[in-house]
């Protein structure tokens, strides 16, 4: 598997689910929902599979991002996240 320095573009893009930064032990993990990406590419197989030429449909752009915060490394940064930040969260790790 290649690291995570070897997955990541200039942009800073990581091609895994946002989740696995924070489960490692990072702070945030923000980045593109898997699970709407999959399902959009279901939509897109469908399109072809009745018909439609792959080169006739548009590349598009992840609309929904998922953010996962580590509770854990927080409280041991001292770091108290607002309420507000919380409550935005798809995913806090206690």
């Amino acid at each position: 598997m290649a690291s995570h320095s070897e997955n990541t573009l200039d942009t800073g893009f990581c091609p895994i689910k946002a989740c696995a930064f924070a489960e490692a032990g990072g702070l945030i993990g923000y980045g593109p929902s898997i699970a709407a990406m999959v399902q959009r590419a279901g939509v897109y197989v469908g399109k072809i599979l009745h018909g439609a030429k792959p080169n006739d449909l548009p590349i598009q752009r992840p609309e929904k991002f998922d953010l996962v915060i580590n509770l854990k490394i927080a409280k041991a940064l001292g770091l108290e996240m607002p309420a507000m930040l919380l409550g935005r969260a798809d995913e806090v790790i206690e």
